[in-house]
């Protein structure tokens, strides 16, 4: 199944959800000490290109780093027997935007000029009509002064 998101291209919708996960992942990461940050930055070929024995031992050791970085992932719980299996993520993330926009006491227009997305495009993003991008995400909750796991529904 794919999903038109708001730059007009398609994604598969665990693509969607693995770049809504990646953006909580990098928010979290981005509140450990540095030098941590570095031994994670240094772990990176090993994951990704070391033989199985390297990608274990690099494994263990990103569990130890982020051990105590507070949350965890479980999938989102979407409208089973519902026609669109995202209704469920757009309904929950139109709430969590309205009520951010409106707690910060900004318009649709004005999140739009300080998120650089036209109103428009919020509007239908509230009214859940359309599934945000990561990148997306990532404008508004710049824009908000909001880190990335504000939309993360695991971390209520």
């Amino acid at each position: 199944m794919t999903v038109e998101t708001s730059e007009q291209s398609t994604a598969p919708v665990g693509d969607l959800s693995f770049a809504l996960a990646l953006a909580v992942l990098r928010e979290r990461v981005s509140r450990l000490p540095i030098a941590d940050q570095d031994d994670l930055d240094q772990l990176l070929p090993d994951l990704l290109h070391g033989d199985e024995e390297a990608r274990d031992s690099a494994q263990r050791a990103v569990a130890e780093i982020l051990e105590g970085v507070k949350g965890t992932l479980s999938p989102l719980r979407m409208n089973e027997g519902s026609p669109d299996p995202l209704s469920g993520w757009m309904t929950y993330f139109a709430t969590k935007l309205k009520q951010a926009r409106t707690k910060a006491g900004l318009t649709q227009q004005q999140l739009g000029e300080a998120s650089g997305i036209p109103q428009s495009h919020i509007s239908r993003l509230e009214a859940g009509l359309h599934s945000a991008s990561s990148k997306t995400i990532e404008k508004l909750t710049a824009a908000l002064g909001l880190p990335a796991s504000h939309f993360d529904p695991c971390g209520e």
